[in-house]
């Protein structure tokens, strides 16, 4: 019960029944983009320095039915600032940052209190925090202790199956599983360059195999899954220079 009135979105107070927002209200308001216009989750690569052993930036991604991109961003850090590169891979056009929302406070136990000014609530983020880079390239600073929603539009238009399908698609790389429950990665080319393979559940937060190799002559495939895997949908990552592809992949034995 504790930690569900810490998490809550909304307190009351007991003698007068007046209310306040919690800051989880502003982060679940804020992460509305994620579960509306039939948003489907896009899988991505995050790569980020860690703070008391873990990432210091955590993030996720979806896109919606209009082909609008939402990211939403982490930095747990307390002290310090984080800055984020984010490229929209295998995406076609020319990308526009039409929002950017952030969810922060003062201190890291900041809170809101009954019949007081809200000293955690959502703002726009300063716009010189994130610019443009590239057609499909940012770069956004996260203030200490913040959440961040970003959404990015092609003015022009974008095919919403289109945008889904292309974030999973690299002509060099097939991603496929077999009938004994494992999964198959298979360059097209010969890649040189070493890479790192890693097979998640589709959360993209449980490891279950990685291993690092480079695609050779004779070299073209690698297969992921210490043992059978059950039946479901997993996420297959391969970061490398000039790398960053997720794929998503059925297993159905």
């Amino acid at each position: 019960q504790v930690v569900n009135v810490i998490q809550s979105v909304m307190n009351t107070e007991s003698t007068n029944g007046a209310m306040v927002k919690t800051p989880t209200f502003y982060v679940f308001k804020m992460y509305i983009p994620h579960h509306t216009d039939e948003a489907k989750s896009a899988p991505f690569t995050l790569t980020s320095e860690r703070v008391n052993n873990m990432p210091a930036v955590s993030a996720a991604a979806s896109v919606n039915k209009s082909g609008i991109v939402n990211v939403s961003l982490t930095n747990i850090d307390l002290t310090q600032s984080r800055t984020v590169n984010i490229t929209l891979a295998n995406a076609d056009g020319n990308f526009e940052c039409t929002s950017a929302k952030v969810v922060t406070g003062p201190a890291k136990n900041s809170w809101n209190n009954y019949n007081q000014q809200e000293t955690v609530n959502m703002k726009d983020l300063a716009s010189s925090n994130y610019s443009k880079t590239g057609d499909r390239s940012f770069k956004v600073t996260l203030p200490p202790m913040s959440i961040a929603m970003l959404s990015f539009t092609n003015p022009t238009g974008v095919d919403f199956n289109n945008t889904v399908s292309n974030l999973n698609k690299r002509s060099d790389f097939s991603v496929g599983s077999g009938s004994n429950g494992s999964i198959t990665v298979t360059s097209l080319v010969s890649n040189r360059t070493p890479v790192s393979i890693s097979l998640y559940r589709l959360n993209g937060k449980t490891l279950l195999h990685d291993v690092n190799c480079t695609f050779e002559t004779g070299k073209s495939s690698i297969t992921l899954g210490k043992s059978k895997l059950k039946k479901g949908v997993y996420l297959v990552k391969i970061t490398g220079k000039d790398i960053n592809l997720s794929k998503q992949v059925a297993v159905s034995r």
